[in-house]
């Protein structure tokens, strides 16, 4: 890709799936009210008394407006932990989710109002990762300013398939983006970065207009890196002050938590500008980002993956590894347009 004149940018590349909230159960009962609304009772036994006056002892009573004068509440989180995991709650009013941190990535970019590239993928296989489950959060992403991308339907090595699956992993997911958007992103990053010197996959890139992105600062959150490694990656890869395309995962709990807030307090300390990866490109006009202004859908009985294929299949490498030692064998043209 291209890097603008600027001398600090800095665009988030992501793929988003799912959003963080908190689950929990609520054990309220007129029997064990506490504070204003039931005559300033304090709970018994060290248990929290909520905001709307019951006493329990999980994130939900203890948390956020948790009332301290009736009960025990969690002090606020200083490492992005939360929940029943530490005791501690989210400070800021922002949500605990179930993985037990703070914030979804969304609302973390709100905060800050900075806004990141998400390369989406349809399926793959893991749990909650159909893009149908997770529409809402898709269309709040394009609401909020952020670019949407395409990352194929299942994410797998592109290299290793035929003409004709290529076509279904691109297919499948333009499909959904349609059902969804109203509309089909122009972006485009090859699972692994591989596969793009793959001549059906050139081909059929560019017949469909597709800008294709990879990215030169890798946090390696999808290797299992530790969080103290990725903030490593991220501050050595972007130290320079120049244009850089980081690259993580909003699917990995400890990304979402730790890892998301230390590039957001780094780049912010460093007075960089986070930004998209349209932009960091010099593309700005929101228009370029998709082929036809968005119309969004209305979910109804064909939003899941089993109405768009005929059959399904999911390709993967055995490890993240072993494809992206693939990659690393590789060339790299481009594409002119890039």
């Amino acid at each position: 890709t291209q890097k603008t004149k600027s001398t600090k940018t800095k665009s988030t590349a992501t793929k988003s799936t799912k959003t963080n909230s908190t689950a929990t159960k609520s054990t309220a009962t007129a029997s064990n009210g506490c504070g204003p609304k039931h005559e300033n009772k304090k709970c018994p036994d060290n248990a929290c008394c909520s905001k709307d006056g019951f006493c329990g002892d999980d994130v939900s009573f203890c948390g956020v407006e948790c009332q301290s004068e009736f009960g025990h509440c969690f002090p606020a989180s200083t490492d992005s932990t939360c929940g029943a995991k530490t005791n501690t709650t989210c400070p800021f009013n922002d949500c605990c989710s179930q993985t037990g941190f703070c914030g979804s990535t969304h609302d973390k970019l709100k905060k800050h109002n900075i806004k990141a590239t998400f390369f989406v993928n349809g399926n793959t296989g893991e749990k909650d990762s159909c893009i149908y489950d997770n529409a809402e959060t898709l269309q709040r992403a394009f609401l909020e300013g952020h670019q949407i991308a395409a990352h194929t339907w299942s994410h797998p090595s592109l290299g290793s398939l035929s003409k004709e699956e290529i076509i279904y992993q691109i297919d499948y997911l333009e499909v959904a983006f349609k059902k969804i958007l109203g509309t089909v992103p122009t972006y485009f990053r090859p699972p692994f970065g591989t596969g793009i010197n793959v001549v059906d996959l050139r081909n059929e890139l560019i017949k469909r207009n597709y800008i294709v992105a990879l990215w030169d600062v890798d946090t390696r959150d999808w290797a299992e890196a530790s969080v103290k490694d990725s903030e490593n990656l991220f501050s050595q890869g972007t130290s320079d002050g120049l244009p850089r395309i980081s690259l993580s995962h909003d699917r990995i709990n400890t990304t979402v938590g730790p890892l998301a807030d230390f590039e957001i307090k780094f780049s912010l300390e460093k007075s960089y500008k986070p930004m998209t990866l349209a932009e960091c490109i010099g593309k700005d006009d929101i228009k370029d980002w998709y082929r036809n202004p968005p119309k969004f859908g209305k979910r109804d009985e064909t939003w899941k993956y089993k109405s768009i294929f005929i059959e399904v299949k999911f390709y993967f490498h055995s490890s993240w590894k072993e494809a992206m030692a693939l990659r690393s064998l590789e060339e790299y043209t481009g594409f002119e347009n890039i």
